[in-house]
């Protein structure tokens, strides 16, 4: 099956859970969880590396290599989304995908945003942004981004890696929001890549 044909799926299937509360055990790690009450898009601009995701994200479409999110800002107010990975190894081939984000009510829940990858379906798919750390060069530093079941998990970062005391943070973070450290913190590779 090809990424696009899994994104597709993944994204049909988040629409799905977000549209008719469809929340399976094994897959669902809370319902509704709190977003950021504030979110500063200028802030969030710029190249991302993922440090770590949960087994979800890393079975359907993403692969544990060089990934990377790098968002801009369109002219008409959306960001654009270009994410990046190498498949099977640090030298494997690159794979892309484009896209845009926005948030849907940017008053009231700024840390809800919608996110829609080209090849992926038409409906777009919840990125939510659960937690933020702090802002660095007038950027913030780390995120914690999933959706409105904790089904998928993005931890992201500014550099390649983090340091124990935010790993520690970040882990406390997805903990309260019910995640198991245990199955869902998986390290991405990002030693030895090129990007």
């Amino acid at each position: 099956m090809s990424i696009i044909n899994i994104l597709f799926v993944s994204t049909l299937f988040l629409a799905l859970a977000s549209s008719f509360s469809l929340t399976p055990a094994k897959i669902a790690k809370c319902k509704n969880p709190a977003t950021v009450k504030e979110l500063n898009v200028t802030q969030y601009l710029g190249l991302w590396y993922n440090i770590a995701a949960d087994d979800l994200v890393l079975s359907t479409f993403q692969t544990d290599y060089c990934v990377t999110a790098e968002y801009g800002l369109n002219p008409n107010g959306t960001v654009s989304v270009l994410n990046s990975q190498r498949d099977g190894s640090i030298s494997g081939p690159e794979e892309n995908i484009t896209g845009y984000a926005y948030q849907p009510d940017p008053v009231n829940y700024p840390g809800k945003l919608k996110v829609h990858l080209e090849g992926a379906g038409p409906q777009a798919a919840p990125y939510w942004v659960l937690e933020l750390g702090p802002v660095v060069n007038n950027q913030y530093s780390w995120v914690i981004v999933s959706d409105p079941i904790c089904g998928f998990m993005w931890v992201l970062a500014r550099t390649p890696s983090i340091d124990a005391t935010t790993t520690k943070t970040i882990q406390n973070y997805l903990v309260s929001f019910g995640f198991d450290i245990s199955e869902d913190w998986i390290p991405i590779v990002q030693t030895g890549c090129v990007y």
